[in-house]
């Protein structure tokens, strides 16, 4: 099972993303990281990761997400694909993105919409 992790570049090489990164490691065996595509100048590349994977991983920096992590969930969202997101190390299936601010791309463009509870990947309970 492959598990696309969307996240702001803010994160990029701190503490938070190897937390996140061995929270979902230990849920999922193969993680893409988004870090690791060549930027193009395009989205495609990453539109195109978040197709291939069976479920997205989606965090926020500071409550908020970016407008590339909102495009990320959404087109995982439109094809069907399950989207989780981490909160105080718990696990939360999306239910869908909001714009918060259209002006800000970068940091507090949307939030992160969820359905609460305990969620079940792979027939492992996570709460």
């Amino acid at each position: 099972m492959d598990a696309y992790y969307a996240h702001s570049i803010k994160i990029y090489d701190t503490q938070q993303e190897e937390n996140e990164l061995r929270k979902i490691s230990s849920i999922v065996k193969n993680i893409v990281n988004p870090k690791h595509i060549r930027w193009t100048g395009s989205m495609e590349p990453y539109f195109k990761a978040v197709k291939n994977s069976d479920l997205v991983f989606a965090t926020e920096y500071k409550s908020f997400i970016g407008k590339g992590v909102f495009d990320e969930v959404k087109t995982a969202l439109d094809v069907g694909i399950p989207v989780y997101t981490l909160r105080s190390g718990k696990v939360f299936k999306v239910r869908g993105v909001a714009i918060n601010d259209p002006y800000d791309c970068k940091f507090k463009y949307g939030k992160i919409n969820i359905y609460p509870g305990e969620v079940k990947i792979n027939d492992k309970r996570i709460y």
